[in-house]
């Protein structure tokens, strides 16, 4: 769903200003039934009908023809999918390999997003760090770093018969690539929804390497102390302060960096009985 700037005093416009994409039929008419419900005291008073703002389409079909919104929200299909070659060129900047729905819909969304605007997408967690996501998470970097991650704790109530580990991402189109925000959703009682904060979090020097995320506030904690790279030279690890000289983990805050990187990468690393010296130059000394 897109949404361009609105403001109540001209309703006849928001036909205009809302738009979603929806490829099939049924789930595109329950939108619509809702809007009408929830904007007919609006419609009725200025003496307009709304229209239809929800069309009928396969959304990565869509080409952004002078539209862009400033705000792009959406839950995308996810799953692996075999492309057309137009379609594989089309979104080549984001693919590496095999293509996920989610991503797709990821790049889709940039696309709509004007300058300044806003997309918060509900996907899995794996575009994080997965081999396959590095040429999304580069894009992202450079052109909408995200402002805030929320990870679905506790996903009962919350999705029904979803298995993967699930985020809410708010990015913002050419916003700061600096520190963002980090915060745990879960469901609360009455349908209600509790938010926690875990921390802050910057993406690496090199953005299309795995991002890595605190999932507690212990981790929040470190990494506000540090920052860490991990690419093809392996794990790097930088004081936040800029300062120089070796960077010693107790055992246990090793154990924490460690579960923080991609399904434990380099905890053999990290994870030493007497913790792990990181030398001047941020590379691990030998042990």
């Amino acid at each position: 769903m897109c949404l361009r700037h609105y403001t109540l005093t001209r309703p006849a416009q928001l036909w205009y200003r809302l738009v979603g994409f929806e490829v099939d039929p049924f789930a595109a008419w329950m939108p619509q039934v809702v809007l009408d419900v929830a904007l007919s005291d609006l419609c009725r008073e200025a003496g307009v009908q709304l229209g239809s703002v929800v069309r009928v389409c396969d959304s990565l079909e869509q080409v952004p023809a002078g539209e862009r919104f400033d705000l792009v929200v959406g839950n995308p299909p996810y799953g692996r999918v075999t492309l057309s070659p137009p379609m594989r060129r089309k979104f080549r900047r984001s693919l590496f390999g095999h293509a996920n729905l989610y991503g797709l819909f990821t790049d889709l969304a940039l696309r709509f997003t004007r300058p300044g605007g806003v997309i918060a997408y509900v996907t899995p967690t794996s575009f994080l760090a997965g081999e396959y996501f590095k040429a999304l998470r580069g894009l992202l970097g450079r052109e909408a770093p995200p402002a805030s991650i929320g990870f679905v704790g506790k996903r009962k109530g919350v999705f029904a018969d979803v298995l993967q580990e699930t985020l809410l991402a708010t990015y913002r189109r050419g916003g700061d690539p600096g520190s963002g925000t980090v915060h745990f959703i879960s469901s609360g009682e009455n349908g209600s929804i509790e938010v926690g904060a875990a921390g802050t979090f910057s993406l690496p020097e090199s953005s299309d390497q795995p991002w890595l995320m605190p999932r507690t506030e212990a981790q929040g904690v470190l990494l506000s102390r540090v920052t860490v790279d991990i690419g093809s030279e392996g794990l790097v690890v930088r004081r936040t302060d800029g300062s120089l000289g070796p960077v010693r983990f107790p055992e246990s805050e090793a154990a924490l960096l460690a579960s923080m990187t991609p399904e434990n990468a380099h905890a053999d690393l990290l994870a030493e009985p007497k913790g792990r010296e990181i030398g001047p130059c941020g590379q691990a000394l030998p042990g």
